[in-house]
């Protein structure tokens, strides 16, 4: 069902570009630097995310208990593969609705700063888990959209999308332990 939400973005975002004429298909160039720019922009995510995983603030814990409660049992059974398959969908249709159509489109129609404001704010509230992730969300959705603003390219904020979360949830599901099967002092070694 993860899998089909995502796919059902790509339709959307593909149908609304369509639809209100968006030529974001025109900013996708494929080649093996874009790749590693994408590859290479995870690296600032990456942090943000194995600080907020072993942070003990109060609001990075509701952040963590939120994914225990809820990220943890969806998908710990999950083979890599299917984890792979989810964090690509979710680069590909999250990045074209929110960078390819809404950003760009609001870029077409008014400036690049309402776009990149107004995607970001909106990645922000369709990932708001806590009011927490509601804030990495749309700082998220800056660093997504500036990489798109910066390259010109939806393929890298994509691979950069989709790698994030490809790792993310390995080291999360496979490395960390929920919060409540922690004793005292051992998470934040």
């Amino acid at each position: 069902m993860a899998i089909a939400f995502e796919g059902a973005l790509l339709v959307v975002a593909y149908l609304g570009g369509v639809l209100l004429g968006v030529p974001f298909m025109d900013r996708w160039d494929w080649s093996w630097e874009a790749v590693g720019w994408g590859v290479l922009a995870c690296i600032p995510l990456w942090g943000v995310f194995y600080e907020s995983v072993h942070n003990e603030s109060k609001s990075l814990r509701e952040i963590r208990r939120f994914m225990d409660q809820n990220i943890r049992p969806l998908f710990e059974r999950w083979s890599t593969w299917q984890l792979a398959l989810l964090s690509v969908m979710a680069g590909l249709g999250e990045e074209l609705l929110f960078r390819g159509f809404i950003q760009r489109g609001l870029e077409n129609w008014g400036s690049l700063t309402a776009g990149l404001v107004i995607s970001s704010v909106l990645f922000g509230l369709a990932h708001a888990m806590t009011k927490a992730y509601l804030l990495l969300g749309i700082l998220a959705g800056f660093f997504f959209g500036g990489i798109y603003v910066m390259t010109g390219n939806l393929l890298i904020p994509m691979i950069t999308h989709a790698v994030y979360d490809f790792v993310a949830l390995l080291y999360y599901l496979r490395k960390t332990t929920s919060l409540e099967e922690l004793t005292e002092g051992d998470e934040w070694e």
